[in-house]
């Protein structure tokens, strides 16, 4: 466990291929789980533990269909997970495809990926930027996947050729002539459907008369993964399913790609007239319609997404909107506790929802004013590198000295494998050979332990590349923030803050703790308590006991004190009066 009680569960993942297990023992899964277990060793301090463990022997990095992978999802689904670790990403998988989607499903969950002997931790700053690189040109290598897809498409659709997906309902498609085909036993329902919208002009009403004659979507076999069937469609119509139909161009005969027309292979099961006139009476009953518009990632630009976490019950707070608008006609948005999103009413939380607003404002201005005196921050930057210099030249120093060892070892084996095919020697050779193995254990033992050393080297000059990171960011913060997108926001945070807890207090009742990292706010009629974990927090310790004596960050003892009033001054509805 860390200084406060808590333990990182670390999940550590091994694969090998058949062609890994061929190169010998140095790639073994008993090999890289040692690794991964030296990278959690090294994170001790801050209570990471090894809690769970899944392998794949013999099994490819092209996709992901494994059984070992597939289990730590599951793990990871149930919320059993902190981090993922692993010897290099390529045991994870070989495309970036993949990792890119691995990788969405860990951020939803709040779970940090870890590569021992690369320096590659998204619990760090730097991690988290060579992710973002990564994800980058992965999001590159999409983007012209899909723009390769999306030429097809188009010269398809020119062609009147139907670019698959579910067959339409009213059709079969002809697996030898690869064209959708009128069935007429369903051909009749459709037209019906157009029919009846033309006189109505309201989808709903359309759907009660269709279902009061007991007529009901068109029913179909569909192949699941595991080679199963399953059937799926013969419902209940609905408006909606109405107005799909009713809006769907190749009703009429032609291929609708990318807002342009084009003539169908197909045969038209409504004339163009009759289509025309069923979307004339629909938008005339209930005005256009509306074509879903794309969100984006952070769909209601939340900054503090996936960092924020409830104080009493340990969750995570999502994003969530109100049913309530502004005057602008936009939601409030609000950080919702997993507990409360699960279970709703019944959920014990106390803490519930978060204003977003309020409580990304505070969090902006704490990281803001620190980034004021850049004269605390250098001086913590160079007493952190000189501490760090003085371990990781011991290290290298090992290192060199591993690096002797390994020279002479190899080329001792080397000798003695050459005695050993000697012709004349077979008396001996036996002896040499198993003498040829000692060497080549002590060998592998050399390398295990220089690769360990070069993990625990690379951990100290990631806490240095950190805290470089850290610095830039918080002396360029108030300057940039306000410019920036809000996932670009976020990002910055992210590269400051590593979790936030919040938990609602009674002023009253509870004497706050004088800590660094803990602060009190009001929002509307609640009292709270924050906790920010920063990386890096010597360089905020040091901000906060000598670089602000005159600012809102003196010791939290009086959640009233000058600290709050400052702040009121800046964000009025936010802090504690």
């Amino acid at each position: 466990m860390n200084e406060k009680g808590m333990i990182i569960r670390c999940a550590v993942y091994t694969r090998v291929s058949t062609d890994d297990q061929a190169k010998g023992d140095y790639n073994s899964l008993k090999s890289q789980r040692d690794m991964c277990g030296h990278a959690i060793a090294l994170h001790g301090a801050e209570g990471w533990v090894e809690t769970h463990y899944f392998e794949d022997p013999g099994y490819s990095g092209k996709d992901m269909a494994r059984p070992g992978m597939q289990a730590l999802m599951l793990e990871i689904e149930a919320g059993n997970v902190d981090v993922v670790v692993t010897y290099k990403i390529d045991r994870i998988t070989r495309n970036i495809g993949d990792f890119y989607q691995l990788w969405q499903r860990l951020e939803k969950k709040g779970v940090d990926f870890v590569s021992a002997t690369q320096q590659f931790d998204t619990s760090t700053p730097a991690g988290k930027l060579m992710l973002n690189m990564l994800l980058s040109f992965g999001q590159f290598e999409r983007e012209l996947t899909a723009e390769r897809v999306s030429h097809k498409m188009l010269e398809r659709a020119k062609k009147g050729k139907w670019n698959g997906g579910p067959v339409p309902e009213g059709y079969t498609n002809n697996s030898v002539s690869k064209r959708l085909e009128i069935d007429p036993d369903h051909a009749s329902t459709i037209k019906r459907v157009f029919q009846l919208t033309e006189k109505l002009g309201s989808p709903t009403e359309v759907a009660k008369i269709l279902n009061a004659e007991g007529i009901t979507t068109m029913a179909r076999v569909r192949h699941t993964k595991d080679g199963g069937e399953k059937i799926v469609g013969g419902k209940r119509y609905i408006g909606d399913r109405v107005t799909r139909i009713v809006t769907n161009p190749l009703y009429k005969g032609v291929i609708f790609h990318e807002g342009n027309e084009y003539d169908g292979e197909h045969k038209g099961i409504v004339s163009t007239r009759l289509w025309e006139s069923a979307n004339k009476a629909l938008a005339k009953k209930d005005g256009p319609v509306q074509k879903p518009s794309k969100l984006r990632a952070n769909k209601h630009e939340q900054i503090l997404k996936g960092i924020l976490r409830c104080g009493h019950c340990g969750h995570l707070l999502t994003p969530k909107p109100s049913g309530k608008k502004d005057k602008d006609g936009n939601p409030y948005l609000y950080y919702v506790c997993n507990d409360v999103n699960k279970a709703g009413k019944a959920a014990a939380c106390k803490l519930r929802n978060l204003p977003a607003r309020q409580v990304e404002e505070f969090i902006v201005g704490i990281i803001g004013e620190m980034g004021r005196h850049p004269d605390v921050i250098d001086a913590a930057m160079a007493s952190s590198n000189e501490s760090k210099g003085k371990s990781v030249r011991s290290l290298k120093s090992k290192i060199r000295g591993l690096d002797k060892r390994h020279r002479d070892v190899s080329e001792k084996l080397k000798t003695c494998l050459e005695l050993a095919k000697k012709e004349g020697a077979d008396h001996v050779s036996a002896e040499l050979l198993a003498e040829a193995d000692e060497i080549a254990k002590e060998k592998h033992e050399i390398e295990a332990e220089r690769e360990k050393l070069r993990i625990e080297v690379d951990f100290h000059d990631r806490v240095v590349t950190d805290k470089k990171i850290i610095a830039d960011a918080l002396l360029r913060f108030e300057q940039v923030f306000d410019t920036r997108s809000p996932d670009e926001q976020m990002a910055l945070i992210n590269l400051v803050v590593k979790k936030i807890s919040v938990r609602r207090i009674d002023p009253g009742k509870e004497q706050l703790n004088a800590e660094f990292g803990s602060y009190a706010m009001k929002m509307r009629t609640s009292a709270f308590q924050i906790k920010i974990e920063f990386f890096a927090e010597d360089l905020f310790s040091g901000t906060y006991e000598n670089g602000l004596k005159s600012s809102y960050l003196h010791r939290n003892g009086d959640p009233y004190g000058t600290r709050t009033r400052v702040l009121a001054r800046r964000f009025p509805r936010t802090f504690l009066d």
